[in-house]
C-alpha cells in the first residue's frame, strides 16, 4: 500500500473525532451568536432549523476532508523521500 493513502487513512480515523468536536463547537458559537445577538427569546424563524444543521454538517465534512488531504500530503511527500 502506498503511503500516501495509509497515511490519508491514519490521519482519517483520528481526524474523524477532531472534526466533530470542531464541528459541534462551530455549532454552538453559532447558535449563542444567534440567540444572544440576532433573534433573543422570541421565535427563531423556521430557516435557521435547516441552516444549523446544515452549517454543523459542512463543518464536519470540511474539516474531515482537510485531515483527510493532510494526510495524503505528508505521506506523498515521504514516498519522494524515500524515492
Amino acid at each position: 500500500m502506498k503511503k500516501r493513502y495509509l497515511y490519508s487513512l491514519l490521519f482519517g480515523i483520528p481526524g474523524f473525532f477532531v472534526a466533530l468536536i470542531i464541528s459541534f463547537l462551530l455549532f454552538g458559537v453559532t447558535a449563542g451568536v444567534l440567540w444572544v445577538f440576532v433573534f433573543g427569546d422570541n421565535p427563531w424563524p423556521s430557516f435557521t432549523e435547516k441552516i444549523l444543521p446544515g452549517l454543523f454538517v459542512l463543518a464536519f465534512l470540511v474539516a474531515w476532508i482537510i485531515f483527510i488531504g493532510i494526510g495524503f500530503v505528508i505521506g506523498r511527500r515521504l514516498e519522494m523521500i524515500r524515492n
